[in-house]
């Protein structure tokens, strides 16, 4: 199965430079579990291409940090990217940089990750990074 992102205004008022962060409690979201089901499912298919298809499907870890929306947008994040045909690795509650070392530990050596935060933002706000074993995504890959 194929994923098609449109770039509607909606998806490009979620990038905050290198990463994606929005509203996503209240009575208007910026960022929904759909949205994030699909930007998830968009990175693992840029994951197989930059791979060219090679060592099987792509391998991703997803983390998520305490607020109250994480296990549910890190379930649609899954979600996502297994519909996109990777192989998913839930690392639970974790840190930022344990995500981006997921990626370049030897025995995990996934193929990317993703974490999901908002950093200092407040509670009703939440987010995703992106990590290959290169590093963080920059502001044109997402």
């Amino acid at each position: 199965m194929r994923f098609a992102v449109k770039m509607s205004s909606s998806y490009k008022g979620v990038q905050n430079g290198s990463d994606v962060r929005g509203v996503v409690l209240g009575e208007k979201p910026t960022l929904t579990p759909r949205m994030v089901r699909s930007i998830a499912a968009a990175f693992a298919l840029s994951l197989e291409e930059r791979a060219g298809g090679e060592a099987g499907p792509v391998a991703i870890s997803v983390g998520k940090d305490s607020r109250v929306t994480g296990d549910d947008l890190s379930k649609e994040a899954m979600a996502g990217a297994v519909a996109a045909g990777a192989d998913v690795y839930d690392l639970g509650l974790a840190t930022t940089p344990a995500c981006f070392m997921s990626t370049i530990t030897p025995g995990f050596g996934y193929s990317g990750s993703i974490m999901l935060t908002a950093s200092h933002l407040p509670y009703d706000r939440n987010g995703m990074k992106f990590f290959t074993p290169e590093g963080g995504l920059g502001k044109d890959d997402i």
